[in-house]
């Protein structure tokens, strides 16, 4: 399905506005990956769509300090530090909004990690209580033919 590039910008728009819906949500809104929206994002974002600032270079690490600097000022010292640093509010909410997207993936990453480790031990033992399954099965089978072709005398 192809876009007109008008609601492209606006979808990219609704994506970097702060406390808006996140990639998932809009692209299932929408019916669009969230790749697609990344995507229109960076070809987008370089046309002033929004407020989002342009690849600057800064590092997350840069990023997360001026997002923990920022929280710490007052009211008062929030417009110098602004102008200062070269930025916008509206970039340190993206920021952290990034920042915290990051987190919880690394943090699902991680939790995806240790569920395929316990996923492994898991089919593992399983595998082994299904031969040891198997075995009894066929020495109960073996058992019951060894009667049948040499009863007991204890019968009678």
């Amino acid at each position: 399905m192809e876009f007109k590039e008008e609601f492209k910008k606006e979808m990219v728009r609704k994506l970097l506005l702060p406390g808006g819906k996140g990639a998932i949500a809009l692209g299932r809104e929408i019916g669009v990956t969230t790749q697609t929206l990344y995507n229109w994002r960076d070809r987008y974002s370089n046309d002033n769509v929004s407020t989002h600032k342009k690849r600057d270079g800064r590092s997350n690490e840069e990023k997360a300090k001026a997002v923990l600097e920022f929280a710490r000022l007052s009211k008062d010292e929030i417009g110098e530090w602004l102008r200062m640093n070269g930025l916008k509010s509206e970039h340190l909410e993206l920021w952290e909004r990034d920042l915290m997207t990051m987190s919880d993936t690394n943090k699902y990453r991680e939790e995806n990690r240790i569920l395929k480790i316990k996923n492994k031990e898991l089919e593992k033992d399983l595998s082994k209580k299904n031969k040891a399954l198997a075995e009894l099965s066929a020495i109960v089978i073996l058992k019951k033919k060894l009667e049948n072709l040499f009863p007991s005398e204890k019968e009678d």
